[in-house]
């Protein structure tokens, strides 16, 4: 028998870029927050939207488009279901704000819309299921971080850039660390039909 090695439980992240009127979405987010409270979840400090409901004809063009990149994405993972967008939000961090460490419940994919990235705003971190047992065992004996020993995947994002992840797979939202401009994203849910 020879010698080999086999890739096993490989999770796969799913980014495009859009062609989108950020202008049109960055003044409706704008808009939302002088209206609305919003609501603390994984935000701190930051603001989030309520769910997002009767939306202007370009969030339900944005929503119908990231729908069928969910269905792309789902379809790499070998789901045989159509899938459609549940729930939607707009997310935006000022200067030391961040989302702490979650997952999303109840959906099957999860991502989030970028529609302003000003310098310095915050990457995403992925963090790897195994995380905590990866620390303990491999923490000051690995030369080189990859895919297969690393417990944090971080992600730059950018503007009009669609990110698709497994809604199961714990992240995370570093600092806004620009004094001058807020990061805005839009986030959202599926479930199967």
């Amino acid at each position: 028998m020879t010698a080999g090695s086999l890739d096993i439980f490989i999770t796969k992240i799913y980014f495009v870029k859009l062609d989108t009127n950020l202008k049109l979405i960055r003044d409706y987010s704008f808009d939302l927050k002088k209206k609305t409270e919003g609501r603390k979840f994984t935000n701190v400090s930051g603001w989030q939207s309520n769910d997002l409901v009767n939306c202007p004809d370009y969030i339900e063009n944005l929503k119908n488009l990231a729908t069928q990149h969910v269905n792309t994405y789902g379809k790499t993972m070998g789901i045989n279901r159509d899938i459609i967008i549940d729930n939607i939000w707009v997310n935006i961090n000022d200067y030391k704000d961040s989302n702490k460490a979650h997952i999303h419940p109840y959906s099957v994919i999860s991502g989030v819309f970028y529609v302003q990235v000003p310098n310095q705003s915050g990457n995403i971190q992925f963090i790897n299921p195994y995380h905590d047992l990866m620390n303990y065992g491999l923490k000051g004996h690995v030369d080189k971080r990859g895919p297969v020993n690393s417990p944090l995947a971080t992600f730059p994002p950018n503007e009009n850039m669609l990110l698709l992840f497994p809604s199961w797979l714990s992240h995370l939202v570093e600092p806004n660390m620009n004094k001058n401009e807020p990061r805005i994203s839009i986030s959202f849910n599926s479930r199967y039909i």
